[in-house]
C-alpha cells in the first residue's frame, strides 16, 4: 500500500473527475466539498522541497465553507487555488519574490510527481530568460547622457567644443541581452538638440519598439526598417541611430552574431585610417600637430578653414606636409557661394585634393554652383544626412563626394543605403566621424568599413582628444585598426568609466 499522501492524492483526483463527467447536481457538490476537503490534507503534508526549508500550505479553517458555484466556473476557481497556494509555497521557501501568482505552474519536480516548479515570466530589464521556443522582446529602453571632456578646445566655423554631450541608449531584450547604442546630436546637422532627442527616445521611439519581438538580427533589421517607415529616420536621424545601435548590438550578442551579418559580411578584418583633422589653433600649435600627423603616418589632412587668414594656415600645412599628402579645406559652411568661388581658386595653387561643405547646408544650389566654377572637386557634409538630402543634391548635380557619418544619418543600415546609392551614381564617399562620439559610433563605423569597400578615405579624431571613454576599442596604430570582433557591434564597454560619465539615466519600460 502507498503512502497517505498517495492515497490521498487518489481519492482527489477521483473527485475531481465526478466533476468533469457533468454528473447531476447534488453529486457534484459532493465531490467539489470532498476535492476541497483532500486537497487541504494533501497539501497539509507536503514534504520540504530540496535546498529549501519545508513549506506549509494553508488549510481551510472549519468555518470556511467548500465553495459552491459563484461568478467563477468550477475549474478556473480551481486553477486560481492553486496558483495562489503554489505562490505562498514559493514565497515560504525561498523563491524570487518578484515572481506573480500566474507564472507559477504544476509540475513534476516533488515526491510523487505533486511538487511545485516555478516558470518565470520576468520583468522588463532584469536580465532574465526568456522561456525556451519563445523569441525575446525588448523590455526596455535607458537613456544615459555623458559628459566628456576634451584635452583641449576643438573649434571651426560652427562650434567650438570644450566636451562632448553623447546620449548613450541601454536596451535590454527579455532574454538577458543588453545593448549599447549613441546618439549625438549636433543643430547644426540634423536640426536635432539634446533636449529634443532625448525626447524622441524617451517617447516616439520608445514606443515604437518596447514590446515587440525580436527574432535575431534580421528581426531586428525588419524592426528597424518597419520604425523608420513609421517614424523619425527622416526627422531625428541621430536619435534614431542611438536606438538603432542599441538594438542591433543586442540582437547581434542575443544571437551571438557580429552585425556585419546585416551589412552584407565583413570583406576585411583590419582598416586603414589614414586622415587626421585639425581645427582651428594657433600657428605653432598647428605645426606640431601637422608635424606628427605626417611622424604617425598620416596620408590625408583636413584642415578647418573659414577665417581671414586661411591663406597662410594652407600654405603652412603645405610647408610641413609636403605635396605627398592629401590636403582638403573644410569651410563647415562659412562662404557664401560667391566667397567660395574667389577662396578657392586663392588656394587651387596648393593642390586640394577636396574642398568639403564650402557653403551654408540649406544653399544646395550654391553648392552647385561652387562646383561649376571652382575646380576643386567639392564634397557635402552638413547638407546631407537623410535620403531626402541625397536626393536633392544629385538632383542639382552638387557635389563630387559626401561625407557620411554613421551619427548624423540615421544608423548603419540608412549609412550604408546613402554608400550604396552614391556608388550607383558615381559620387565618392567618406566615412567620418562625429567630433567627440564614443567608441559605440567608433565600432559601429568599423563594421559598416569593414562590409563597404568603396569609402575613399576613412577618419577617426584619435586618443588623444577626449578624456575619457566608456568604450575599448582596438587602438589605431600607424593609421590601422582591427575590426572589434565578437557579437553585436563587437566592442567592450568599461562600466566603472561609464558610471564616472554618466548623468541620472532615464529608464523607460515596457
Amino acid at each position: 500500500m502507498g503512502p497517505p499522501h498517495a492515497a490521498a492524492a487518489a481519492r482527489a483526483r477521483a473527485a475531481r473527475g465526478l466533476h468533469r463527467h457533468a454528473l447531476p447536481g447534488r453529486f457534484r457538490a459532493q465531490g467539489r466539498a470532498e476535492a476541497q476537503g483532500l486537497h487541504a490534507a494533501l497539501h497539509a503534508r507536503v514534504p520540504a522541497t530540496q535546498g529549501g526549508p519545508r513549506a506549509t500550505a494553508r488549510r481551510l479553517p472549519p468555518s470556511e465553507p467548500a465553495a459552491a458555484g459563484g461568478p467563477r466556473s468550477d475549474h478556473r476557481q480551481r486553477a486560481h487555488a492553486r496558483a495562489l497556494r503554489a505562490h505562498r509555497l514559493a514565497t515560504a521557501a525561498g523563491h524570487d519574490p518578484g515572481l506573480q501568482p500566474r507564472d507559477h505552474v504544476r509540475s513534476a519536480a516533488g515526491p510523487g510527481g505533486g511538487g511545485v516548479g516555478l516558470r518565470a515570466r520576468r520583468r522588463p530589464g532584469e536580465g532574465r530568460v526568456t522561456p525556451r521556443g519563445c523569441r525575446p522582446v525588448v523590455a526596455s529602453i535607458e537613456v544615459l547622457p555623458l559628459r566628456i571632456p576634451f584635452r583641449y578646445a576643438f573649434e571651426h566655423h560652427l562650434a567650438a567644443r570644450r566636451e562632448a554631450r553623447p546620449q548613450l541608449v541601454r536596451l535590454r531584450l527579455s532574454d538577458g541581452s543588453v545593448g549599447y547604442g549613441e546618439a549625438l546630436p549636433r543643430p547644426y546637422l540634423t536640426g536635432e538638440t539634446e533636449a529634443s532627442a532625448r525626447a524622441a527616445l524617451e517617447g516616439p521611439l520608445a514606443a515604437l519598439i518596447l514590446g515587440r519581438e525580436v527574432a535575431g538580427l534580421s528581426g531586428a533589421r525588419a524592426l528597424i526598417e518597419s520604425a523608420a517607415a513609421r517614424a523619425a529616420r527622416e526627422r531625428e536621424p541621430a536619435a534614431f541611430c542611438g536606438v538603432e545601435l542599441a538594438l542591433l548590438d543586442a540582437a547581434g550578442r542575443s544571437e551571438g552574431r557580429p552585425v556585419t551579418d546585416v551589412l552584407g559580411g565583413a570583406r576585411r578584418a583590419e582598416l586603414s585610417y589614414p586622415a587626421a583633422v585639425a581645427g582651428f589653433m594657433p600657428a605653432s600649435a598647428l605645426r606640431i600637430f601637422l608635424r606628427e600627423a605626417r611622424r604617425r603616418g598620416a596620408r590625408l589632412v583636413k584642415l578647418k578653414v573659414g577665417r581671414a587668414d586661411d591663406l597662410e594656415r594652407v600654405a603652412l600645412a603645405r610647408a610641413v606636409l609636403g605635396y605627398d599628402i592629401d590636403l582638403v579645406v573644410d569651410a563647415n559652411g562659412a562662404w557664401t557661394a560667391r566667397e567660395a568661388i574667389a577662396r578657392l581658386r586663392a588656394l587651387e595653387r596648393f593642390g586640394l585634393t577636396a574642398a568639403e561643405q564650402p557653403v551654408a547646408r540649406d544653399d544646395v544650389a550654391g553648392l552647385a554652383r561652387v562646383r561649376r566654377e571652382a575646380a576643386t572637386p567639392i564634397m557635402a557634409d552638413e547638407s546631407l544626412s537623410t535620403l531626402a538630402d541625397a536626393r536633392r543634391l544629385i538632383a542639382h548635380g552638387a557635389c563630387d563626394l559626401w561625407n557620411l557619418r554613421v551619427g548624423k544619418c540615421g544608423g548603419l543600415l540608412a549609412t550604408r543605403a546613402l554608400a550604396l546609392l552614391a556608388q550607383e551614381h558615381g559620387i565618392g564617399c567618406v566615412l567620418g566621424v562625429l567630433v567627440g562620439e564614443t567608441g559605440i559610433l567608433g565600432a559601429a563605423g568599423r563594421q559598416l568599413a569593414a562590409c563597404h569597400g568603396a569609402f575613399r578615405w576613412l577618419e577617426h579624431e584619435g586618443a588623444a582628444l577626449k578624456r575619457g571613454d566608456p568604450v575599448e576599442l582596438p587602438p589605431v596604430t600607424a593609421g590601422r585598426a582591427a575590426r572589434p570582433l565578437g557579437p553585436g557591434l563587437g566592442f567592450t564597454l568599461d562600466e566603472a568609466r561609464l558610471a564616472a560619465l554618466a548623468d541620472q539615466p532615464l529608464r523607460v519600460s515596457a
